[in-house]
């Protein structure tokens, strides 16, 4: 979904471009109308915050799991000792 949100700011910021160029008059090759690009910018305003929201939480997920790994393995650890030591 990522890759789709950026597509689609890449196809906004590119169609101006793309309109400019001169293209024969018997090419098939269509431009988006105002109405599709308005539906993009709609699409994009729509998606961006889920975007942001995904990459914050995935950070913070990620250093989560980090930090409970590393606690998981001391307790083990500690559990392990205390029982080979006091036994």
């Amino acid at each position: 979904m990522e890759y789709f949100l950026y597509m689609l700011e890449s196809v906004l910021q590119n169609h101006d471009h793309i309109k400019s160029v001169k293209l024969d008059e018997d090419s098939s090759f269509q431009t988006l109308t105002k109405d599709e690009v308005t539906l993009v910018r709609e699409i994009i305003e729509i998606l961006t915050p889920f975007d942001r929201a995904t990459k914050a939480i995935s950070g913070k997920l990620f250093l989560f799991f980090i930090i409970y790994r590393i606690l998981f393995f001391y307790t083990v650890y500690i559990h392990t000792y205390i029982y080979i030591v006091y036994r």
